[in-house]
């Protein structure tokens, strides 16, 4: 794999946007009458990524699709699924054999500690 060298504010940057489209795509499906079941693997990927960079980056990212999301189902007045409901979905995105020195555990516990602090809990 090619590998680039990117400043650290880049790549926050980088994996908030990332987080964001997800998240507005999570919102789309849910604004279209489907039901929340998980977000797309992209975000599994910015997560697993991220961890493996800082793991005090991953809570922003999640902030960050979980913001986007509530957004996305605000604009259109449909109730967004809750912090619990997204917190139980997140998992299914990420691909544990392409990362398997991730502990998606711990990663996960972060997302719930940190989150509800940033987005507020919903």
């Amino acid at each position: 794999m090619d590998t680039v060298t990117v400043p650290r504010s880049y790549y926050v940057t980088l994996a908030e946007v990332a987080a964001q489209h997800q998240g507005m795509l999570s919102g789309l499906r849910v604004t279209g009458g489907k039901s929340y079941d998980r977000p797309g693997d992209l975000l599994g990927t910015v997560l697993c990524e991220t961890w493996l960079i800082d793991h005090s980056l991953v809570g922003l990212v999640g902030a960050a699709y979980v913001s986007a999301l509530r957004a996305e189902c605000a604009e259109r007045s449909v109730a967004p699924p809750t912090l619990d409901e997204t917190l139980k979905a997140i998992p299914f995105a990420m691909n544990e054999a392409r990362y398997p020195s991730v502990d998606v555990e711990a990663l996960m516990r972060v997302l719930a500690a940190d989150i509800p602090g940033m987005v507020g809990q919903l």
